[in-house]
């Protein structure tokens, strides 16, 4: 596995209009099919030592399955257009390239139940139940395919997430997944892989765009069968 790790150190004069649109360049880069994993960052609020180095303005933190995965990145559209938009905001760039040992076994990357998923043939009905009477908070909102998604923040970690859908066939549940929040989706689902579980969804970077103005919402997922059918979400939160 390949770590591509950039520090940025921006002009000082920058606006607060620049720097912003800047971050949202960074972000823009999850959208690159090769990456693994991303990360973004700033300098932590922790007292200065000696051996520490904190002279940046972002930190950019990439993973990549190959070398070759790497080399597609670099010449994405994505990226070009991240360079060609901002290279004249920053003053310093300090890249460094790190090749990492296999990643721990899956089951020590799990971080706990992310959602579990509905799918609703009354969603006005659904959404107003468990956000409105039950006090669950609006988290995201958008559209897929011409229905309406939603997920809602019941507290602790725990999040119900509801599709829009057609009224149900006869015997059909209204369960359609549960997902795991993990640390790495591509180790999670290759753990699963190896384990004699059909992997229905490769990993892949996702953006969830609010429909409501919250911003942006990078993920990586993927999704396996479980060995009584259960279909099982991996997911990971990239931003």
């Amino acid at each position: 596995m390949i770590q591509h790790t950039v520090f940025f150190d921006l002009k000082p004069d920058l606006t607060e209009a620049e720097r912003a649109d800047f971050e949202r360049g960074l972000r823009s880069l999850a959208d690159i099919p090769a990456l693994r994993r991303i990360e973004i960052g700033r300098p932590a609020p922790l007292p200065k030592r000696p051996v520490s180095d904190s002279a940046f303005t972002y930190a950019l933190y990439t993973w990549f399955a190959s070398a070759a995965d790497h080399d597609a990145y670099q010449v994405h559209p994505l990226h070009r257009a991240f360079l060609e938009r901002h290279s004249s905001r920053w003053t310093r760039v300090r890249v460094f390239d790190t090749e990492l040992a296999e990643a721990a076994p899956a089951v020590t990357q799990v971080r706990g139940l992310h959602h579990i998923s509905l799918r609703s043939a009354q969603f006005d009905r659904s959404v107003a139940l468990y956000r409105d009477t039950l006090g669950l908070r609006e988290k995201l909102q958008w559209n897929m395919n011409g229905r309406r998604a939603v997920m809602l923040d019941a507290g602790n970690g725990g999040i119900v997430e509801i599709f829009e859908r057609d009224p149900a066939p006869a015997g059909e549940g209204v369960l359609l997944h549960f997902a795991l929040k993990v640390a790495s989706t591509d180790a999670a689902a290759a753990a699963a892989r190896a384990a004699g579980c059909a992997i229905t969804v490769e990993p892949k970077s996702v953006t969830i765009q609010d429909s409501e103005g919250r911003g942006a919402y990078p993920i990586r997922i993927a999704f396996f069968q479980g060995p009584d059918g259960e279909s099982v979400e991996l997911f990971e939160e990239v931003g």
